[in-house]
């Protein structure tokens, strides 16, 4: 749309002014970001496609939900303005209330646990903002294209969270080892992760 690409020039004006005083990054951040949002906004697919990608990260950083929950809000927005311009169509069926129905609970839960504070309400809009993103998938994941792109996405992030977890366990064995039996026992520990992955 002609207003974002407005956006866009006087916010990289704005960054590049401001790059001058902050950082240098800020200009690329800004535009990627900007970019992003554009793609978001124009289609809304795309938004899908990026939460299902970006929820298996959750399991590296439980920070990451904040982030993600204001993705699925974004996503959220750009498919209201389609449905309001009827670009896209909605469904919603006996499965989806009772979806529905379970993300009301967990929000609740977040304002009737035994203890109550600031972080359990937070952590229970969080959920129930990430529980939408199935209402998003069924309604606009509706291609084969789509569904492949999805599956594929969540795939690759699987594999690479399970890496990086897996490369920190073995980060925090190999200090372990080290601490308790010195630099033999870190060896010992290096000699045996190199057994059991050339075994497996």
């Amino acid at each position: 749309p002609a207003v974002l690409s407005y956006a866009v020039v006087l916010a990289a004006l704005g960054a590049a002014c401001g790059a001058l005083v902050t950082h240098v990054l800020l200009i690329p951040a800004l535009l990627l970001g900007l970019g992003g949002l554009c793609l978001i906004f124009s289609f809304p697919e795309a938004g899908v496609v990026l939460s299902t990608v970006m929820l298996p990260a959750i399991w590296l950083n439980r920070n990451l939900l904040l982030p993600l929950a204001a993705l699925i809000l974004l996503t959220w927005i750009s498919y209201g303005v389609k449905l309001l311009f009827l670009h896209r169509t909605m469904r919603f069926g006996l499965l989806d209330t009772v979806v529905l129905i379970f993300g009301v609970l967990i929000l609740l839960s977040g304002f009737t646990g035994i203890i109550l504070s600031p972080e359990t309400v937070l952590t229970g809009i969080l959920l129930f903002i990430c529980l939408t993103d199935y209402f998003l998938i069924v309604n606009l994941m509706t291609t084969r294209d789509y569904i492949r792109r999805c599956l594929l996405g969540v795939g690759v992030s699987v594999v690479v969270v399970t890496v990086l977890i897996r490369s920190e366990n073995l980060g925090v064995a190999w200090k372990f080892y080290g601490s308790m039996f010195g630099v033999n026992g870190a060896k010992l520990f290096d000699s045996t992760a190199a057994m059991l992955l050339k075994e497996y």
